[in-house]
Order: C-alpha cells, then sequence, then structure tokens
C-alpha cells in the first residue's frame, strides 16, 4: 500500500521536476518506508512506499527491461506470481519479485487489457515514453482511490486530493453541488470533488493520456449474462470455494498481518477462513468504546475464543478537537459517519503489531447485507398489488396491523423511480430548508447522477440494482474511502476480501431469493458461517455506534460546538441557511436532538478551515 503522484504535460513543456517531491510530501503517511521520482523533460511520477512485498527489491517507480516503460503502484495484485510465469514463459526478464514490474511487463505484453488481467485492488499510472502517453487506472470496485485534474493542458493526478492542491497552478475553489451532495448523503457522491475542477477516477475507470486528450473508459461491470445459481447447496458450495480462494490469496504478504474484528457475520468469517489457511493464532483488533461491554465486542471475544485468535481490544475514547481536525485534513473531504474515529484509532493500535489487516468491507453491497435489501425485494415482488392499493392507501394505512406493515413498501411505491426509492432509505435527511440556495441546487443532480450510474448495470433484476447502486456510492464514496484513508493514516494496509472479484462475480450469480433467504440477508455467508461458529452467523448487520450525543455534551466538546457553528460562520460559508442551521445547533445544545446533523456541520467547518481559509 502505497500513495502516488504525477504529471504529463500535454503540450510538450517542461515539466518542473521539484513539484513532485512537494506532491509527494503530503502524502508520506502513505508510504514512510520510502520515496521513488522518474521524470522526463514533460511528464513524471512520484512514489511513496509503505513495504509489503519484495521488501528490499520493490523500490518504485519500476520498469521493462528497457526502462522505457515505467509504473507506479498503491495497492496489491493477488495474482502476479501466476502472471509473472506466464509473462517469463513468453520471453520477459524480470528483475525483481514485486507485483510492480509485473505490470511493466504486462503492459509490454497486452496493452492497455493489461489491467483486464490484475486480480487485486490498485491505482495505476504507466508512462510509456517511447509513445508519449500516460495510463492511469483503478481497480474494478475502487479500492483505492486516483484523483485527477488539468490545468490549461497539465495532466495531474494523485492518490490523495491534497497532493493535486500542492501543485501551484491547483486553485482552492468549492464546488457547491458536490458540497450539496455532502449535506444530504453524507459524502460527496462523485466523480466531481468538494474541489471545482479536482475529479476522481471511478471504480474500473481507464485513463489514456497524450497529446490529443484526456480520454477516459470503462475496462469492466459486473457481468449479468452468466446462469443463475437458484440451488442453496450449490450456492454454499462455490461461495466456500471462492472465499477460501480469496482469503488465501490476501494473505500473501512479507510484513505481519491481521484482522479487524468487529463480532458480525464478514469479519467472523474472515476469521474462520484465515484461521484454516494459517499455522500461527490470528491476530484481531476489536474496538471497544468502554463502560458496558457492547454485543459487537462480546461477540468479538467469543469469535476470537473460539478461532483461538490472538485477540485485542482497543479503548476508544472521546474524540478530541485536534484529533477531529486531523482525520478531516486526512480525509481530503469530509465523511459524515462517525465511524472514520474508531477506525483511525483502531488502525493506529494495530500499526503497533502489523502492517496488513483483513476487513469485511463489500459484503454487504455484493452478498445484499443491507435490511433495506429486503424491503425492495417485497416491493419487487408484490409491485402490481401495490400499485393496485396506492389510490385507497390514506384509506387503507388506517386498517390497524396492515397500515404499519406496508408503510415502508408504499413509501417506495410513491418514490416512483428507481433512484427516488434509492434515495428513499440512502439519503440522511429529507429536509432542505437547511440549505442555502447555492447547496439545495444539488438535490436535483442527485437524482440524475444515480440514473447515470443505472445505465451501466446491465441486470434487469431490482435486487442487483439496487447493490449496484450502494457499491457505486455509499461504497465507493464513503466505505472504501473511509477505510482508505482512516487506515494509511496510520501507514497500515486494509485489504478487503469480499471484494476479490472472482468472488463478487459469483455473488452476483447467487439468485436474489438466495441472497435473502428466509427473510435473512447475505443468508449463503451466514449459512458458511454457521458451519464454523452458529452464534455470529445470526447476527445482524451492524457499524460501529458512537455515543455522539454524550460526547458533544461534555466538556470542551459542547464550548467547541457553540464557538464553531456561530451564526456568524455558518452564513460566512454559505453552505447552508445560517438562520435555520442556527436553530438546529441551538436546539441540540438545549435537548441533545439532532447529533448527526451537528456532526455533519462540525466535519464541513472544520473542511474548510483546513482546505480553504
Amino acid at each position: 500500500m502505497c500513495g502516488i503522484a504525477g504529471a504529463f504535460d500535454r503540450r510538450g513543456r517542461t515539466f518542473d521536476a521539484a513539484v513532485l517531491e512537494r506532491m509527494a510530501g503530503e502524502i508520506v503517511h502513505r508510504g514512510p518506508d520510502d520515496s521513488g521520482y522518474f521524470c522526463t523533460p514533460t511528464a513524471g511520477l512520484a512514489f511513496r512506499r509503505l513495504s509489503i512485498i519484495d521488501l528490499s527489491g520493490g523500490h518504485q517507480p519500476l520498469g521493462n527491461e528497457d526502462g522505457s516503460i515505467q509504473v507506479i503502484l498503491n495497492g496489491e495484485i493477488y495474482n502476479y506470481r501466476e502472471l509473472t510465469a506466464e509473462l517469463q514463459a513468453a520471453g520477459h526478464v524480470f528483475k525483481t519479485k514485486s507485483d510492480t514490474e509485473t505490470i511493466a511487463h504486462g503492459y509490454e505484453q497486452w496493452g492497455d487489457d493489461v489491467v483486464k488481467h490484475l486480480r487485486g485492488m490498485f491505482g495505476i499510472a504507466i508512462l510509456d515514453t517511447r509513445r508519449n502517453r500516460l495510463v492511469v487506472a483503478r481497480d474494478r470496485f475502487g479500492i483505492k482511490p486516483i484523483y485527477w485534474t488539468e490545468q490549461d493542458g497539465l495532466f495531474l493526478f494523485a492518490t490523495e486530493i491534497k497532493s493535486l492542491l500542492a501543485h501551484p497552478s491547483v486553485s482552492r475553489q468549492v464546488h457547491w453541488q458536490a458540497v450539496g451532495e455532502y449535506l444530504t448523503l453524507r459524502y460527496p457522491l462523485g466523480p466531481d470533488t468538494m474541489f471545482a475542477g479536482i475529479q476522481r477516477l471511478p471504480s474500473a475507470g481507464l485513463m489514456i493520456v497524450d497529446e490529443a486528450g484526456v480520454r477516459e473508459s470503462s475496462y469492466w461491470q459486473m457481468p449479468s449474462d452468466q446462469p443463475m445459481i437458484t440451488s442453496m447447496e450449490e450456492a454454499e458450495h462455490e461461495m466456500e470455494i471462492a472465499l477460501r480462494e480469496a482469503v488465501s490469496s490476501h494473505l500473501v504478504a512479507d510484513v505481519p498481518l491481521g484482522l479487524f474484528l468487529s463480532g458480525g457475520v464478514d469479519s467472523t468469517t474472515m476469521l474462520a477462513f484465515m484461521s484454516e489457511l494459517s499455522s500461527q493464532p490470528v491476530k484481531t483488533f476489536t474496538a471497544n468504546l468502554g463502560d458496558n461491554v457492547t454485543t459487537d465486542v462480546a461477540s468479538a471475544r467469543d469469535a476470537a475464543r473460539h478461532f483461538k485468535a490472538d485477540h485485542r481490544e482497543v479503548m476508544i475514547e472521546p474524540a478530541s478537537i485536534d484529533l477531529l481536525q486531523k482525520l478531516i485534513w486526512h480525509l481530503d473531504q469530509p465523511i459524515s459517519d462517525p465511524a472514520v474515529l474508531p477506525t483511525y484509532l483502531l488502525s493506529k493500535a494495530a500499526r503497533e503489531d502489523v502492517t496488513v489487516v483483513l476487513t469485511g468491507e463489500g459484503s454487504d453491497e455484493t452478498n445484499a447485507g443491507y435490511r433495506p435489501y429486503l424491503r425492495h425485494a417485497a416491493f419487487a415482488k408484490h409491485r402490481s398489488l401495490l400499485q393496485a392499493i396506492a389510490p385507497f392507501w390514506p384509506l387503507v394505512r388506517q386498517i390497524p396491523g396492515v397500515g404499519s406493515r406496508l408503510a415502508g413498501l408504499m413509501e417506495l411505491q410513491k418514490a416512483g423511480t428507481e433512484a427516488r426509492r434509492w434515495l428513499a432509505h440512502a439519503s440522511s435527511s429529507s429536509a432542505t430548508n437547511w440549505l442555502s440556495p447555492a447547496t439545495a441546487d444539488a438535490l436535483g443532480g442527485i437524482e440524475s447522477k444515480l440514473e447515470s450510474i443505472l445505465t451501466l448495470c446491465s441486470s434487469r433484476d431490482s435486487l442487483e440494482r439496487m447493490q449496484h447502486l450502494d457499491r457505486w456510492t455509499w461504497m465507493s464514496e464513503c466505505t472504501l474511502m473511509k477505510a482508505d484513508r482512516m487506515t494509511m493514516a496510520a501507514s497500515l494496509e486494509a485489504r478487503v476480501p469480499f471484494l476479490d472479484h472472482p468472488l463478487a462475480e459469483l455473488a452476483a450469480r447467487i439468485s436474489p431469493a438466495l441472497r435473502l433467504h428466509g427473510g435473512e440477508t447475505k443468508s449463503v455467508v451466514r449459512n458458511i458461517l454457521r458451519k464454523r461458529f452458529a452464534p455470529s452467523s445470526t447476527r445482524p448487520q451492524s457499524g460501529f455506534v458512537l455515543p455522539l450525543a454524550q460526547w458533544f455534551r461534555e466538556g470542551d466538546f459542547h464550548q467547541f460546538v457553540s464557538g464553531l457553528l456561530t451564526r456568524e460562520n455558518l452564513a460566512r460559508r454559505g453552505a447552508v441557511n445560517p438562520e435555520v442551521a442556527r436553530q438546529i445547533v441551538d436546539r441540540y445544545l438545549a435537548t441533545g436532538e439532532g447529533t448527526n446533523l451537528i456532526w455533519r456541520l462540525i466535519c464541513l467547518e472544520l473542511w474548510f478551515r483546513n482546505f480553504l481559509d
């Protein structure tokens, strides 16, 4: 796991190589072990390394035999050994045992299609000096980020936005639509960012940059033309094989490795397979909020004991103001998910013992783990009936026992479009009167973006389409971004086996009826876990739940909120209606209500202070 940055001047002007060092200097936390640079008169690559594989020989950039092709990689290629053997058989000569060199020779062999051969998580840049072109690519699910901008023919890219901002030609201006998306969804939707003119490369994105221009395409989408698996026995058998292979491939490392164990289905399943594949006890790490032991902590303890793990609990203390400011800097853009705090503190503690951790991210979106999926499945099944009921709903909703059971389904019926049905469970606030005119304009753009995302889904199944939206939005922009930034802030690599693309493609072949069999989310994975550890297989999906209301109303934080979210500050920023927003703040200060909105406003104000002031 590392950090990359670079530049390509399409107009052939001389590039200032010294700027690369400043860009790389912003992401030292991603790669504290080594740095590397490669420059031509008009292009440059910069690299910060966290040594994981081939500790002595993996210095980047890495090239082919004559050095005409140079590669930098953020991430891991899990099938690099198989690819290396194939390329050596084709006559390529390797100098290292690094997965990065495989990409250089693979580009010689397959051209831009090299990305289709890679199994892993990656942000890649390939500089082809013979053809004077740059290739930039991101893994299929967007596990590893890449941001880019073009300034008067100068193309710049980096793993984190702060690297781009280190270039003197990149200005810091607010993109108000993205701010509106953050205030509505809790994260910017992308591909735009909250910085005007800076974009992120989408999942499975491929960019070609040369004198002719900048061309972006997608090299992969979830297959939908494969035969569906309709037998639970077959689904469990195939999933078990794919899970074992995915976990096994993700254990390849030349440094100590562990697991974030929440006590839920996904991380416990990871632990089960890691224990079977490892000759040593698995090092596990669990966040503990203190006071009363939660169900999550107790379940993690039980799982660790059952699988004889080397278990460690990390106490999560109330956030300090300085720590919050630091986390917003690492995020580049605010993510209104309080779990950033325990994720960072857990990562910082785990880094004392290991350099790599496996996590359960991606399972909910690929195996149908969220509770709203059950509602969407029921809506699809009874859609005709709901349409018939709609004209009479004011009367039907009064029938005891009937109205309450149908209320959620009628909400989806009333929404009308797929995008609006997704927003019915994804939007954290339906209120718009607290937004300023600049950010309120973003709301119409959200629906059109969602419709565009849906055009990329070739499946017609309603559940798969909801999962597709979640993978391209919540997972890509919030869950994976949080995991990447908070682990790398602690110089820790996080791997996500559930997003091994052969495993995810298999999950998409399992019929929706089996994914939600018996009214149970991700039922196939649960059944596999039941064979190994029954207690955790019945745990509902959950995340970190922090006592924000308690934290914010105590000591310095209470005073901090009062001084930070003043009517004057809120008006000066221009993101919200200052009168309405201050009413939210006053109500919170008096009663403790509206903590999540307060968190959102705090993070936004700290973002302005970190990057715009």
